[in-house]
């Protein structure tokens, strides 16, 4: 399902803040244009600018459809990458261009159990989807949500206690399951998303739905071992 008013031209949107969570990821917060619609779940097509010259980089966006005054993205910045050199250099009052919208609305049925695993930034539209259910009271009460969520470090990962705190509001309708390789706090069980997998996936109600975000071999690695957990590929979703 299309936005109301679909991104057809570029957008100029200001730096409002920068949060760099131990080197690991940037939490930017923009100004969002003025008659910019998404719905929770979309990426954008953000430009580029460099020595190099100019290119564009898909990012999902993590702040909710509902969040009028800014847009939110997550970006991973620990590989020595053109994007990430680029992201590391960019200060307050900077000015991103934004060129397109991509990607549907992710989830429009919550009629069965929804599984939604992350990996690093892919975290941004799953984000978005749980504000808009959660923190703007969009879902209906019968929401069922397993978010599984999987980073290097503990100390790194983004919006860790923002959904435990949602978690313990709506114990009935949504469990958290965070996973680390390097643990540094409690609030993280010690592995990666395959070690969830075979953690948890026999606790899962069989109707369930998984939705994958990531990088291109997360999700394919995470696809592949759900199979092998005999999940039908039918009920396993992604956006590439």
């Amino acid at each position: 399902m299309s936005p109301p008013n679909s991104l057809l031209k570029s957008y100029d949107s200001k730096i409002l803040e920068i949060q760099n969570i131990d080197n690991q990821y940037l939490l930017i917060k923009c100004e969002r244009p003025k008659n910019f619609n998404f719905n929770s779940g979309q990426y954008a097509s953000i430009e580029i600018n460099d020595d190099i010259g100019t290119c564009e980089f898909l990012y999902s966006i993590a702040s909710s459809r509902e969040e009028t005054n800014f847009l939110e993205f997550c970006i991973q910045i620990t590989t020595q990458s053109r994007a990430s050199s680029y992201w590391r250099k960019l200060k307050i009052a900077d000015i991103l261009r934004i060129n397109n919208l991509g990607g549907s609305e992710m989830i429009t049925d919550y009629s069965n159990p929804i599984v939604m695993i992350a990996g690093g930034s892919g975290i941004a539209p799953f984000r978005a989807i749980i504000h808009d259910l959660y923190v703007f009271n969009k879902n209906t009460g019968n929401e069922n949500i397993t978010l599984v969520y999987g980073v290097k470090k503990s100390s790194a990962m983004p919006y860790q206690k923002e959904f435990l705190d949602l978690q313990n509001k709506f114990p009935k309708n949504l469990k958290v399951i965070l996973f680390s390789e390097e643990i540094q706090n409690n609030l993280a069980i010690k592995g990666n998303l395959i070690t969830a997998i075979d953690s948890y996936i026999s606790n899962l109600d069989k109707n369930s739905e998984f939705y994958i975000c990531g990088s291109l071999n997360m999700i394919q690695t995470v696809k592949d071992k759900l199979i092998e957990n005999k999940v039908p590929s039918r009920k396993i979703f992604h956006e590439y």
